[in-house]
């Protein structure tokens, strides 16, 4: 398996020009693929020692790997359970809400980047991570609001 992961690396690394937009596609992945064995497999290609748990990578695994898999129903478990308690079919899943998730994932992404690129390095760390939440947050407002039947579960739900 690490001689598997590490060819995988190896083609990501020679046919995509960024970590940046790795994690994005690893996020994308996990609309189809449970987000915890993508990031389980992801920690065998990018390996701690080079890429600090608190890195730019990692931190952008997290939000996309997360993240990513609103875009489709089947992508989260509370998309699955959505389908299940509630008969959201996927086609209407995907002709309505998946737009808007995926809306949101690039919005949180560039919230994440756009500042790091603009103010650099540690002094924007705490501003782009909470921009990050407040997308993902944002995310699933969207996607929440746009589901009248996750609406009304949410209406009545003790707070």
């Amino acid at each position: 398996a690490p001689c598997t992961m590490h060819h995988a690396r190896q083609y990501l690394s020679d046919n995509i020009p960024s970590l940046d937009l790795i994690a994005a596609i690893i996020g994308l992945a996990s609309a189809v693929i449970d987000n915890v064995p993508l990031v389980a497999a992801t920690m065998g290609m990018y390996d701690t020692a080079t890429y600090p748990v608190d890195s730019q990578l990692w931190q952008l695994i997290a939000y996309c790997a997360g993240t990513g898999g609103s875009i489709l129903v089947i992508g989260s478990a509370s998309g699955v359970a959505l389908m299940g308690l509630e008969q959201v079919e996927f086609l209407w899943y995907f002709k309505n809400v998946s737009l808007a998730a995926f809306g949101g994932y690039l919005a949180g992404i560039a919230a994440y980047l756009v500042p790091k690129a603009i103010m650099g390095g540690v002094v924007a760390n705490a501003a782009v991570t909470s921009a990050a939440a407040t997308s993902a947050v944002i995310t699933s407002m969207v996607t929440t609001d746009v589901l009248p039947a996750a609406q009304s579960m949410i209406d009545v739900m003790p707070m």
